[in-house]
């Protein structure tokens, strides 16, 4: 009988679960297919880190459990793959991504990945599923416009494409227009800890309309804010009195300074739409950006968004780069 740890296959390879001696070989691959398909920077060591510490929605379920490798004899670790679960009650989605060192694609390691993550969701459905309450799982994956053996390899698994999301990006050596905060607001870098779940719940609240949001716990939330996505000093929350309005959450790194800086998360709550306050936050971030040394800024957004958000991105100077690619499957289980 197999090792649970492994996956039984009749190809020149092995999948097995994620274990942290394999960290800087996942790190390598990780890098590596980046590099290959020309795609935003790669991973950090940081980002790597804080990747793997992402816990799921779910207390019942251990995230070890769904970081794999493929290693082969020749040449170890080739591949990795991991996946989370987010969401609560009926608004669950398991989100999954996949990278393959570029000298071994076409082995069909990315499809026995793929196979062995859609088990992995069911296997979850199963667990959290009651007896005579079926559950039903969102199976989400994604990859770049420009990968189209990737694509093959997820439509012919019977996802489809339900979303694309435009990278878009912006010369900072332009000058970025001045913009105040509307009236009454202030906006401030995010230094204050204490803050953090007033920030969460303008969050959610926030997304809750946006197409494929599954609201996030604070545990996620936090552990996504701690190292390698946001820095703190260089996001800005925009308060009304003692409420968040809004925030620009960004990813830039003073040390970092030779790639783009990102725009992580830009939102405002619903009551406070419509008064440039997105504006705002946004020209205080690319101004942050160009004081950091900075020669370009990049976002993703929604490419059907609803909220006005790409209107505003090109008003401030960014052109689309790239089109990422989301593709999903509904996965229902139930328990006896």
């Amino acid at each position: 009988m197999p090792h649970r740890n492994t996956m039984e296959s009749p190809l020149p390879f092995i999948i097995r679960l994620y274990q942290p001696t394999d960290f800087n070989a996942v790190l390598g691959v990780i890098q590596a297919a980046a590099l290959a398909d020309n795609l935003p920077r790669p991973t950090s060591t940081a980002e790597l880190r804080a990747r793997l510490q992402i816990p799921h929605d779910d207390p019942q379920l251990d995230p070890a459990d769904d970081m794999w490798v493929v290693s082969t004899r020749a040449a170890g670790v080739v591949a990795y793959a991991d996946g989370w679960l987010n969401g609560q009650d009926g608004q669950r989605s398991y989100r999954t991504e996949c990278f393959v060192q570029p000298g071994q694609r076409g082995r069909g390691i990315g499809r026995a990945l793929l196979t062995r993550q859609l088990q992995r969701a069911q296997a979850i459905a199963r667990k959290l599923a009651a007896p005579g309450a079926p559950v039903t799982l969102t199976f989400v994956a994604r990859a770049w416009e420009k990968q189209t053996a990737a694509l093959a390899v997820l439509e012919a698994k019977g996802l489809l494409r339900a979303r694309a999301y435009l990278e878009m990006a912006r010369d900072l050596s332009r000058p970025v227009a001045a913009r105040g905060a509307p009236a009454s607001l202030r906006l401030e870098p995010w230094t204050d800890a204490r803050t953090d779940q007033a920030i969460w719940v303008a969050y959610n609240e926030a997304f809750a309309d946006h197409w494929g949001y599954t609201p996030e716990s604070f545990d996620s939330f936090s552990q996504r804010m701690l190292v390698g996505h946001t820095q703190r000093q260089h996001s800005f929350i925009a308060w009304a009195g003692n409420d968040v309005a809004g925030a620009c959450l960004n990813d830039m790194d003073e040390g970092r300074a030779r790639g783009p800086a990102w725009i992580r998360q830009l939102f405002v709550r619903r009551a406070w739409r419509g008064r440039g306050l997105g504006a705002a936050l946004l020209a205080a971030s690319l101004r942050r950006a160009r004081e950091l040394g900075y020669a370009q800024a990049g976002l993703m957004v929604d490419a059907e968004n609803q909220t006005g958000a790409i209107g505003l991105y090109r008003s401030a100077g960014f052109e689309e780069a790239a089109r990422r690619i989301t593709y999903q499957t509904e996965l229902t289980a139930s328990r006896d």
